[in-house]
């Protein structure tokens, strides 16, 4: 066979399989770990995200002006310490403005959560956990030139449970003691790519009733 033949037929044939190679050398580790940071097996500890809120307050006196129903934002994090510890952080605020006869009203809610907390490991999927926190609450109104102005905090302990269904969907639900009240959160998030996820919750409490819509990003 002619060198000149030879080497076309190298070209045609060999090369192309060479570079079919490489692909799938570097296709298959890659697919392992896109596989992996998208399917959980079990909760993940460590995480940051990002939160629209929609909030219904009752407070007597202004539901005749139609209640107070702030939005808002809310942005938190948790950090994994081990497989037992956890810290995390949460800001939110939110404002409205109520109509009060001939004035405009404005409302500002915010607040701020520290804690710390443990996890239970009770089966591959699933963790249940207790958290101590320190809240600080701030209430301000507004109005004509002339403003209100109410701060409050204290510790708050919380008990939980988040569980993993289907390998993408994070099923939650914690009880909040705060003061001599309480409040409770149910929620869902569904991961749709690698370390992204999508959720929705909902937090009741006296007076208060809170909807969040939020996305997630995984470490």
């Amino acid at each position: 066979m002619p060198a000149s033949t030879q080497i076309v037929l190298n070209r045609a044939i060999i090369y192309p399989l060479r570079i079919r190679d490489y692909f799938a050398l570097f296709s298959v580790p890659l697919a392992c770990l896109l596989s992996s940071s998208a399917i959980a097996e079990s909760p993940n500890w460590t995480f940051v995200e990002a939160s629209y809120l929609s909030s219904d307050i009752d407070i007597d006196g202004w539901n005749e002006f139609g209640g107070i129903k702030p939005g808002g934002f809310e942005l938190a994090g948790s950090v994994g310490i081990g497989d037992w510890v956890f810290l995390d952080l949460r800001y939110s605020e939110e404002s409205d403005e109520i109509e009060v006869y001939t004035y405009d009203v404005d409302f500002d809610f915010k607040r701020l959560g520290v804690g710390a907390g443990v996890v239970w490991g009770v089966t591959d999927t699933t963790d249940l956990y207790g958290r101590l926190a320190h809240e600080d609450w701030s209430v301000e109104t507004c109005a004509i030139g002339y403003s209100d102005h109410v701060d409050e905090n204290g510790f708050s302990y919380a008990f939980g449970a988040r569980s993993i269904l289907w390998e993408v969907i994070e099923l939650r639900g914690e009880l909040n003691f705060i003061a001599d009240e309480h409040q409770f959160t149910l929620g869902a998030y569904y991961t749709f790519l690698p370390y992204f996820a999508l959720g929705a919750s909902y937090t009741g409490m006296d007076h208060l009733e809170t909807l969040r819509a939020t996305l997630r990003f995984n470490f």
